[in-house]
């Protein structure tokens, strides 16, 4: 099947989802439905929030089975335009490498170095970086760019006899069906003292309250769940994972010239597709992404949360 197809979904390739995956409250409340982000796309979902603990999760949720077939072929129900060809292209040519800034990169450098996995490493630029200063740097990636440098693309696949010191979800966990189920996969490779790095959308942020289902984070099939504060320390306080530290990021940067830019960047993005008629279809989602920036302006906190945390047991 071509990735430029748009695929057919049928019921049984999802589950009805009546309680909130983190707590497990039925307290829910409905957001609002959104298409897929495939870009011929006819199916939708909706978007539920906990009112206990503020998680916000897909419903009806893809079964990890579809969801692995879709990375597998890198469908556009799941990956952004041209992010697969972008990915596979660094990947290859292993040009991408993490900057000694990068947080996760600065936070280990006063470790040890040990064994590291990454799930989900895209470009494989940590990887590199990791790999590049000492550590034994593992990744499991579904997408069929995920190849060399240790990179398996199932968890059945790495070295049984492997104990990892560090291990990174960055911009993962949003991706799957059941994030206490993921981590769960895990534990056993873990050794005590284990330092965990995750990234993911924070759904307490000024551009989730405003923009609802516009909000640009909210990407169906691509990303499933969006953690607050809450559900995000719940989520590895029950998989035994003290939080050191926990940070809301605006990866537009958090000065006013640096998100006065981006704003400018979106005004000129909808002139230059209102003057191109065959760009029309993509004008709405940039309105409403600009609409909602300038609502939040400034916005200093962002709509990521970064956390590090350490296994206890």
């Amino acid at each position: 099947m071509s990735v430029d197809a748009e695929r057919s979904f049928s019921d049984s390739e999802f589950v009805q989802i009546d309680s909130c995956l983190i707590c497990h409250s039925t307290n829910l409340e409905f957001i609002g439905t959104k298409q897929t982000i495939h870009p011929q796309s006819r199916f939708s979902v909706r978007i539920m929030r906990c009112r206990n603990c503020q998680h916000w999760h897909t419903d009806p949720m893809p079964k990890a089975e579809l969801l692995s077939l879709l990375y597998s072929e890198s469908s556009l129900s799941v990956l952004g335009k041209n992010w697969s060809s972008e990915i596979a292209s660094n990947n290859r040519n292993e040009i991408t490498v993490a900057p000694d800034s990068d947080w996760i990169v600065s936070s280990l450098s006063q470790v040890n170095p040990g064994n590291f996995l990454e799930v989900g490493p895209g470009d494989g630029s940590l990887l590199r970086k990791m790999r590049e200063v000492g550590w034994n740097a593992f990744g499991v990636d579904l997408g069929n760019y995920a190849c060399g440098f240790q990179v398996v693309s199932s968890i059945i696949q790495l070295p049984q006899s492997v104990l990892y010191d560090a291990i990174v979800f960055r911009d993962v966990l949003e991706h799957v069906p059941d994030p206490r189920e993921e981590l769960t996969n895990y534990a056993g490779m873990l050794r005590q003292g284990t330092f965990l790095f995750m990234t993911v959308p924070w759904s307490e942020s000024k551009r989730a309250r405003f923009g609802r289902t516009d909000w640009e984070m909210v990407r169906p099939l691509g990303h499933l769940n969006y953690f607050s504060k809450k559900s995000a320390r719940m989520l590895l306080e029950s998989n035994k994972f003290q939080v050191l530290t926990m940070e809301t990021i605006n990866t537009d940067g958090s000065s006013l010239f640096n998100q006065t830019k981006s704003l400018l960047k979106l005004v000129f993005r909808i002139i230059f597709r209102t003057l191109r008629p065959w760009k029309w279809k993509d004008l709405r989602n940039t309105a409403s992404s600009m609409v909602i920036r300038i609502k939040c302006f400034p916005d200093t906190a962002g709509d990521q949360l970064y956390i590090m945390a350490r296994k206890i047991d």
